[in-house]
């Protein structure tokens, strides 16, 4: 068996090393079924739930901000990169079909589905996620600057490059394997024949992706998974940083009994506006920090259990804590939304009146 990222690819055992399209996993087949056909897409309807009622709340009047235009984008390609590998994990682990070789019909979208598209999608909602750190880092750090800078036209068009770039990453995956109908004897059933699919690997502009292996892997890798992390991390410490040492000033100035002369109402438009913006940014820190504390480590596990050839757990239990990651990384998408809900009061305001008869 050959594992490619979360697409299992069948060996025929013959010299010359055929391979042909099964959805079978490396882990046990009753963990499996229960994992990819029951558990993952219950979990995919309650996240789909989950975010559809938070983008109805972002996109109300009185949410919209450039910030939240970040998150409802967030919202979106969360609930995609589950969507996406649902659809063959339901067809092939829910219906029982996962024993037998996949048809020839469904080999090019069920591995569309399985990897490509999900991944594109993962990689634009963690690239969303630098963007709306570094749109808070910037309102932190230089406010009057951010008011000019982050306009809803300029945000709008930031989302559609990230989505074009973690396109453009993911390229090459989308054409790197052919597959060919063959016909073969049925893994099910000895006596009988099946149309299969045989997979070869593609050579596109002069790339022999069997003996490249890494422009496969590696982008993905360091592009859509530690870099951004590694951002993510500088801007959330930044952030709490400054946060930390405006309060620190602000304290102090308290403790020093400053007077400022300014009108009682313009007083408290101000210390309004200053709470929400301190809240706004505590809500992003929090986010942010779920979401690298998530996505780090199952960076480090897809190193571990894709790039590198070496055997350092049994493979039915690489499977299973690859599965694991994916399933906590499932359930840190709809954190988001219970974020906002108990830390956000003006969230929940309009929350009770974007459902209300």
């Amino acid at each position: 068996m050959v594992h490619f990222d979360n697409i299992t690819l069948h060996l025929n055992a013959t010299i010359d090393a055929h391979i042909y399209y099964t959805y079978l996993r490396h882990m046990p087949e009753g963990f499996a079924n229960i994992f990819f056909g029951y558990l993952k897409p219950v979990l995919t309807l309650f996240v789909f739930g989950i975010n559809v009622v938070m983008i109805r709340v972002l996109s109300t009047k009185r949410m919209r901000s450039s910030a939240n235009a970040i998150l409802i984008a967030i919202a979106i390609s969360n609930t995609l990169t589950m969507a996406f590998p649902a659809i063959p994990d339901t067809y092939y682990y829910t219906f029982g079909h996962f024993k037998e070789y996949i048809p020839p019909a469904l080999c090019r979208s069920t591995y569309y589905f399985s990897y490509p598209i999900p991944a594109i999608c993962h990689t634009v909602s963690i690239w969303l996620s630098v963007a709306l750190a570094f749109l808070r880092y910037v309102s932190v750090r230089f406010p009057l600057i951010s008011m000019r800078l982050f306009t809803m036209k300029r945000t709008i068009k930031a989302i559609v490059i990230i989505c074009i770039f973690s396109a453009l990453v993911h390229c090459l995956n989308l054409v790197a394997f052919g597959f060919t109908t063959v016909t073969l004897q049925s893994l099910m059933n000895k006596n009988k024949t099946v149309d299969a699919c045989e997979v070869s690997f593609q050579s596109v502009l002069g790339i022999n992706f069997q003996t490249s292996n890494g422009i496969l892997i590696w982008p993905g890798i360091v592009i859509a998974a530690f870099l951004p992390c590694l951002l993510l991390l500088f801007l959330d410490s930044a952030m709490l940083l400054r946060l930390r040492r405006q309060e620190c000033i602000r304290h102090q100035l308290q403790n020093r009994h400053c007077i400022f002369y300014i009108s009682p109402v313009r007083s408290d438009g101000t210390r309004k506006r200053t709470s929400e913006m301190r809240r706004s940014i505590k809500l992003t820190i929090v986010i942010i920090t779920l979401i690298w504390l998530v996505e780090i480590p199952c960076s480090i596990v897809q190193v571990i259990g894709i790039s590198i050839n070496i055997d350092i757990l049994p493979i039915q239990i690489d499977g299973q804590l690859i599965a694991i990651f994916d399933l906590v990384t499932d359930l840190s998408y709809s954190q988001i939304f219970l974020i906002y809900c108990f830390m956000s009061s003006r969230f929940r305001s309009a929350l009770r009146e974007a459902f209300r008869c």
